[in-house]
C-alpha cells in the first residue's frame, strides 16, 4: 500500500518528560487522526523513561535520541532537517491538544495565504488563561484585562473575544507553521538554550512578510516548564539566553 503523502509534520522536543509525553501525543494522535502526519520527537538526552515510553506506546512516532542536550531551540532545528508536511506545528511535550486544534489551525493557513505562523489560546491545568507573549499588543492585553475581569466577578473562564488577530509574536509552546516561512531551516539561535527562542524566528519570519496571528477560537492545555523545573536552574537559563540577545541586539553591533 502507498503511504499517504505527509501534510503535516509535527515536532516535540522532550527532555526528561516522562511525566507529559504520552499525554501529549495521545492528544495529538486524537486531533489529527483524519490528517496524513509524521510526528518526531527530538529527545535531548533525557535520563528518565522518555524514549522508552514513546517507543512502547507510540511505535509510529520518530524518535531522534541526541547524545547531548541541545536545548529547546536548537533540537527544533534537528526536528526541522527531517519534516516533509506542507505544515509544521511545534509543540511543547507539556501540552495537550483540544480536539480541534490543530483543524482550525490549518484551515486559517488554508484561508489566509499570507500568513505563515499561527498559535492557539491556552490554558493551565486549573482551567485559566495563560498570560503570554501572544497577547503582547493593544487589543491582546486589552483583551486579557476584560476576561481577566469577568472571571473575578463570575468565577468563570469564557473567552469573550474569540476573534483571529495580528500580532507581533507567538509562544513557542504551540505554533502551527507553513513548512517554507524561510529560507533555512534554522528557525531558532541556537545560543538561546532555552527561553528567548521566539524572537530569533518571529524576526525572521517578519523579514520574509509573513503575517502572524493569534487564533483565540481554539485552544492548548499547556502545564509549562516542566522540564525546566527538574533543573533548579531556570533563573540560569534565562540569564544566559537574555544576555546571548542582547549581544545580538543593535546595541552591541559593530
Amino acid at each position: 500500500m502507498k503511504k499517504p503523502h505527509v501534510i503535516l509534520s509535527i515536532i516535540v522536543v522532550t527532555w526528561n518528560s516522562e511525566q507529559d509525553i504520552a499525554h501529549c501525543l495521545s492528544s495529538v494522535l486524537t486531533s489529527t487522526h483524519h490528517i496524513p502526519t509524521e510526528i518526531i520527537v527530538v529527545d535531548n538526552k533525557s535520563s528518565d523513561q522518555t524514549v522508552h515510553i514513546v517507543h512502547t506506546q507510540f511505535p509510529n512516532v520518530h524518535i531522534l535520541k541526541q547524545t547531548i542536550n541541545y536545548g529547546f531551540g536548537q533540537g527544533n532545528n534537528i526536528g526541522l532537517q527531517k519534516t516533509q508536511g506542507k505544515y509544521i506545528l511545534l509543540l511543547n511535550p507539556d501540552t495537550v491538544m483540544n480536539e480541534h486544534a490543530v483543524n482550525v489551525m490549518m484551515r486559517f493557513l488554508d484561508s489566509h495565504p499570507h500568513t505563515g505562523v499561527v498559535g492557539p489560546e491556552q490554558f493551565n491545568e486549573a482551567g485559566k488563561m495563560i498570560f503570554m507573549v501572544s497577547r503582547v499588543s493593544f487589543l491582546g492585553i486589552s483583551e486579557y484585562l476584560i476576561e481577566k475581569a469577568y472571571y473575578f466577578i463570575h468565577k468563570k473562564t469564557v473567552i469573550l473575544f474569540p476573534t483571529p488577530h495580528k500580532t507581533y509574536m507567538l509562544n513557542a509552546g504551540c505554533l502551527l507553521t507553513r513548512n517554507n516561512i524561510l529560507p533555512t531551516r534554522q528557525w531558532f539561535d541556537p545560543d538561546c538554550f532555552i527561553y528567548g527562542e521566539e524572537n530569533y524566528l518571529f524576526k525572521h519570519v517578519h523579514e520574509q512578510h509573513w503575517q502572524v496571528y493569534f487564533l483565540r477560537n481554539c485552544s492548548i492545555i499547556h502545564l509549562r516548564e516542566k522540564s525546566i523545573i527538574q533543573t533548579n536552574n531556570k533563573a540560569k537559563f534565562a540569564f544566559d539566553s537574555s544576555k546571548a540577545l542582547l549581544k545580538k541586539s543593535f546595541v552591541f553591533r559593530k
